[in-house]
């Protein structure tokens, strides 16, 4: 039978920063003698801060990561690295065996990255990197990463404020990316709202469960009036059980908590726009 060689693990997924468990996987991994690869482009550079190495413990043990610093580490952008953790696996892929008489195994203290990578000629990218940490030091990058965890929490903090409302954090944030959705509470007064939305509004006042298409289109149009104030630009995102949820990512260099809180401002306008009767309409259950 066909045996497995590779597993992918993911520190802090795109949709909602969520993180597999790296230490079982890591576990399962040696006893078979499977690699292991961690996608780390979003989240891996977390691991600086005390709380990031919590929820990545075991990233240590993986034979390769990716990571994405012109996310992370707020670097230009295409800053991608391919950590491996033995060069003899790079050297194997990518060198011995070529034979090429133009293509010699210097023996040199000095890495060969011809002898790596599928690259003979190459930018110098690692300028991106090391200029910025040689002049301002990976404290300051230590420091940015915290202080955007502390406005996640403070951010789902404002969130769980509108539960009454019928907000809901869809999954507890690992890292800084949050995601939400808006289900109307079953009680909802349907008398006049808005008619675009009346047929979902009407199904929750009569005390039934909204159907998940409907929740969708109502989550829809709460981000398009978010985005449509033009103070923040919230993104969709998709879930394995179907739910559409709003996605907030607190990463952006420019990004200031003033920012993050016009954003609630702007999604409690949303729900109560979303939820207003107007007397322009009128609904007969």
């Amino acid at each position: 039978g066909r045996k497995p060689f590779l597993v992918v693990a993911t520190a802090g997924t795109t949709n909602t920063s969520a993180v597999d468990d790296l230490p079982v996987l890591s576990e399962i991994c040696k006893r078979h003698g499977v690699w292991l690869h961690v996608d780390g482009v979003y989240g891996a550079a977390f691991n600086l801060t005390a709380r990031g190495k919590e929820v990545l413990r075991g990233i240590e043990e993986a034979d390769s990561i990716t990571l994405d610093l012109h996310k992370s580490f707020f670097l230009p952008g295409g800053t991608g690295v391919a950590l491996i953790k033995d060069q003899h696996h790079l050297r194997t892929a990518f060198h011995t065996g070529v034979g090429s008489p133009y293509l010699p195994d210097f023996d040199s203290p000095v890495a060969n990255f011809c002898a790596m990578s599928p690259e003979m000629t190459r930018n110098f990218r690692g300028m991106r990197i090391w200029l910025p940490l040689k002049l301002c030091g990976l404290e300051k990058w230590r420091m940015a990463l915290d202080e955007r965890l502390d406005w996640t929490q403070d951010f789902v903090s404002g969130l769980r404020k509108m539960a009454d409302q019928g907000l809901e954090v869809c999954i507890e944030p690992k890292l800084t990316i949050v995601a939400f959705r808006y289900v109307p509470p079953v009680s909802a007064d349907v008398d006049g709202v808005k008619e675009d939305i009346a047929e979902d509004i009407a199904v929750a006042a009569a005390c039934k469960p909204l159907e998940l298409e409907q929740v969708n289109k109502l989550n829809h149009d709460l981000l398009k009036f978010i985005n449509q104030q033009g103070h923040v630009f919230l993104s969709p995102s998709t879930l394995p059980d179907g739910r559409y949820v709003i996605r907030v990512c607190i990463l952006a260099t420019r990004l200031t908590q003033a920012h993050l809180h016009v954003g609630l401002k702007d999604i409690q306008l949303g729900i109560e726009y979303l939820s207003k009767p107007v007397e322009s309409a009128h609904i007969h259950l």
